[in-house]
């Protein structure tokens, strides 16, 4: 499913139209830096290995005589950080389950969509597509001082990101049942112009949420309930 989507979003507007003959190294190599300028590293790799595999067919198939994607100027970004391990489907379930379901969906559209916590605080309906099924993460929710603004999500990039269908399903029920917020913050700083959005999630004050309080009361409690840490020595 996911290689469906990187091919469908990053492989076919730039390939789709070219014969497989007549794309070359460069091209390749201009592609991925486009690409990793815009996107985070796995995105990248991801599309590549979908390339790489439509060219290595096409060598198969003696379309081609050898793939340009291993050519030695190809060049795809490494990531650098620690490796990190994904949690088993059953600690995301249980970390689900263990919110109330005013804010399920939360911990829900983070596992399926990666979304960090401030992103999915400033995510609104218009920024779904549910014919195409994809979410476009356009702002987070940023504090700033002691009041807050919407802005470009992390490294100020926008991004398209695959929504699975029962994400999409379990987004229908939860605006059926809590419609979503019309919100009003300023853009970017204190005494930017103020957008509107409306937001998937609020507080119980029927406002925006802010990240302390839903990590405080929210978050971590689940984190324990889940198992994933130990409960506190005192509330």
């Amino acid at each position: 499913m996911r290689y469906e989507y990187i091919h469908r979003l990053h492989v076919t507007p730039s390939f789709a139209k070219r014969q497989v003959k007549s794309i070359k190294p460069s091209q390749i190599q201009a592609w991925i830096s486009d690409l990793s300028s815009r996107f985070e590293t796995s995105t990248v790799q991801t599309a590549f290995l979908v390339l790489q595999g439509i060219l290595d067919l096409a060598v198969a198939d003696e379309a081609i005589k050898r793939s340009p994607a291993k050519s030695p100027i190809v060049q795809v970004p490494k990531r650098t950080a620690e490796e990190i391990t994904a949690w088993s489907d059953e600690r995301v379930h249980a970390l689900i389950d263990a919110h109330p379901t005013f804010f399920r969906l939360l911990p829900m559209l983070g596992a399926a969509c990666g979304l960090r916590q401030g992103e999915l605080f400033g995510l609104a309906l218009e920024d779904i597509d549910f014919e195409e099924c994809l979410v476009r993460v356009r702002r987070q929710i940023k504090k700033l001082g002691a009041d807050h603004v919407f802005a470009l999500p992390k490294n100020d990039r926008e991004r398209v990101v695959p929504l699975p269908n029962w994400a999409a399903e379990a987004i229908k029920r939860h605006v059926s049942a809590y419609p979503p917020l019309a919100c009003s913050l300023p853009w970017e700083k204190l005494d930017g112009r103020l957008r509107t959005h409306n937001l998937l999630f609020r507080w119980t004050d029927d406002r925006f949420i802010r990240a302390r309080s839903y990590s405080e009361t929210m978050w971590k409690p689940a984190l324990v309930k889940a198992g994933v840490i130990p409960g506190p020595d005192k509330d």
